[in-house]
């Protein structure tokens, strides 16, 4: 089979993905939409909203030594001082 046959099979594929991927969007936003659910990419904005800080706190919980529990609190912050 000759490249170029090959690369319009994949190009019609993604294509067709790209479509099916619009229109199950589309459903998806006017069943949401029904009840009153509105689409939004921002944040929630609550009074103690800081970003900085949920992302510290997520790199240090996926480090490969974060204990799954603590013993204590003191063991929580003697872990957590070092990385703050």
């Amino acid at each position: 089979m000759h490249v170029k046959t090959l690369l319009n099979r994949l190009e019609k594929r993604k294509d067709f993905i790209y479509e099916s991927v619009k229109l199950l969007e589309e459903k998806s936003r006017l069943v949401l939409a029904d009840p009153g659910v509105t689409k939004t990419h921002s944040r929630p904005h609550v009074s103690n909203d800081n970003p900085y800080s949920e992302s510290q706190f997520k790199t240090l919980k996926y480090c490969p030594a974060f204990p799954e529990r603590f013993g204590s609190i003191q063991d929580a912050r003697a872990f957590g001082l070092p990385f703050f």
